[in-house]
């Protein structure tokens, strides 16, 4: 016997088995089928079969209630075809903005599955939402090179503010640089990042590219951090670069690992320590600033909120399908 299956009027299958997958129906949409037997010369009559497909399934790398509902958004960043890092600056926000909703129907080893309640098929199924601090080589730096301002970035004393300016050492005189000066022979000028989360009791690597005038005295690079709770600017002073020098002939790549400690949040402070010459200005240019979990540097690429220009980075929970992304509100 064999059996014909319709849907909309539309044979679209034809089986002799009592079980039969259909594929190519949407997440979430209520179908009805017709299933008739065939027994080679005659056709019964359709029985009628009302079914709805279940929605799309999000899996959050986070435990949370079962049954549950949550809330995610999502957006679509039209040039992210390109490798994550290297999209045309200006696609800030992204498009195509929804926001979805979703029922939590099951956690396991701390993950959660998430149906989506809306009729929606633009992503991946199954796709796994994680912290920003759980992908290996994402920037934690916001604005931290190419400057076109110095949002993210703040003088922590008076004695001196940072600056932009281009050098030919640096991509032939074409790109703006951090520029710290430092008139002083005892007192230095400081300037730091803003904050980021960080896993506790971690190796993160700090790189960045960089170089000096001849009158620099020496430069330090500190990790200040505290626990998020904390009212404090800081709580623990760590130091993974302490009065060195680059060059004053050409670029130098520096990289240096060090440990968060019993923190989750920190900011990056470099230091001009001091000129050489009172009233000569000793200048410290940096660029491609970069801070990632592991004790290897990789490649510089912009902080993930420099490409997509959103506040849901490091501690909440996203994932990338191409080019669209859904987000944890």
């Amino acid at each position: 016997m064999q059996y014909r299956i319709y849907k909309d009027d539309v044979k679209i299958k034809e089986t002799t088995s009592r079980q039969v997958e259909i594929t190519g129906l949407k997440p979430k949409t209520t179908y009805t089928l017709g299933v008739s037997a065939y027994n080679g010369l005659r056709e019964s009559t359709r029985a009628m079969i009302t079914m709805t497909t279940r929605g799309l399934v999000m899996i959050v790398d986070k435990a949370l209630q079962v049954d549950s509902e949550v809330t995610f958004e999502y957006l679509e960043y039209p040039f992210g075809v390109v490798p994550f890092g290297t999209e045309p600056a200006g696609m800030f926000g992204g498009g195509n903005r929804q926001t979805l909703q979703g029922k939590v129907v099951s956690v396991s080893n701390g993950q959660s599955r998430v149906e989506l309640k809306n009729s929606f098929d633009k992503l991946s199924d199954e796709l796994k939402l994680v912290t920003n601090l759980q992908i290996p080589g994402i920037n934690l730096v916001a604005n931290s090179s190419n400057f076109k301002n110095l949002n993210g970035w703040t003088d922590t004393n008076t004695v001196g503010q940072p600056y932009l300016g281009k050098h030919p050492f640096w991509k032939n005189n074409t790109e703006n640089m951090l520029i710290i000066s430092n008139k002083s022979t005892t007192r230095e000028v400081t300037v730091g990042s803003d904050r980021f989360r960080v896993k506790p009791n971690t190796i993160y690597t700090i790189s960045f590219s960089g170089f000096h005038n001849y009158a620099l005295a020496s430069y330090d690079v500190y990790f200040l951090a505290r626990m998020h709770t904390s009212q404090a600017s800081w709580t623990e002073a760590i130091l993974p670069i302490a009065s060195q020098k680059l060059s004053n002939s050409g670029v130098v790549n520096k990289s240096v690992s060090f440990n968060t400690g019993n923190n989750d949040e920190g900011y990056i402070r470099f230091d001009n320590n001091a000129t050489i010459q009172e009233g000569v200005s000793a200048d410290l240019y940096l660029a491609n600033i970069k801070v990632e979990e592991g004790s290897q540097a990789t490649p510089w690429t912009p902080a993930r909120k420099d490409i997509y220009g959103t506040d849901q980075i490091d501690n909440n929970y996203s994932a990338f399908d191409s080019y669209k992304a859904i987000y944890l509100k």
